[in-house]
């Protein structure tokens, strides 16, 4: 009867063991997916950074392109402003050569 106890108390201890490692494995699941959700909330994360970033990226590209488009056109009047100062100066020359010219007919 002895042995029969004996075993009956192994079999009863291993039980325990068993449904203790069920537990455990139980937590170490609940973890392991509370660790995959954590793993896709920072996956969506990043993803939703990624797009922030391509449109920020983007908004800049044509910020950078418009800018680039009005300092080309100031400088284009700016040559043209320079051009017709340019054609101005050789018209007062000109004027100033009759006028002395004039005046040099006048005075003569």
């Amino acid at each position: 009867a002895s042995m029969m106890e004996a075993n009956e108390a192994v079999v009863q201890n291993l039980r325990e063991q068993v449904s203790g490692l069920e537990a455990d494995l139980v937590a170490a699941k609940r973890s392991v997916d509370g660790i995959a959700q954590q793993a896709d909330l920072s996956t969506q994360e990043a993803a939703r950074l990624e797009v922030e970033r391509e449109h920020a990226l983007s908004s800049l590209a044509a910020k950078k392109s418009s800018a680039e488009e009005s300092i080309s056109v100031i400088k284009q009047q700016r040559d043209d402003g320079l051009l017709r100062l340019d054609e101005a100066d050789v018209v007062i020359a000109d004027l100033n050569e009759q006028l002395e010219s004039l005046q040099a007919q006048a005075t003569g």
